[in-house]
């Protein structure tokens, strides 16, 4: 068996703090836009893409449209036209 003085032990354990501490650096401030990519390895049938994307409305269990990233949504007479407000 393989003995260890306290004096080894305390440099072991000081060199894995440097080194710990070393790996943190500085991160960029989130901004908003962009360009976000999704890959997708394996079965493409098994994508789940509300993991990823939300959608603007859905419907509940009762057949009525609710809204998930829409709050409020108005159509034009002809519905030609959709006035849709975002939740911030």
């Amino acid at each position: 068996m393989t003995r260890f003085s306290r004096r080894h032990l305390l440099r072991s354990g000081a060199a894995a703090g440097v080194l710990a501490a070393s790996g943190l650096g500085a991160q960029a401030m989130p901004r908003r836009g962009g360009t976000l990519r999704v890959g997708v390895c394996g079965d493409a049938r098994a994508f789940c893409r509300e993991a990823v994307f939300e959608t603007l409305t859905d419907i509940d269990a009762d057949g009525r449209l609710t809204g998930r990233l829409a709050i409020e949504w108005d159509a034009s007479a002809d519905a030609r036209d959709w006035l849709i407000t975002l939740r911030p």
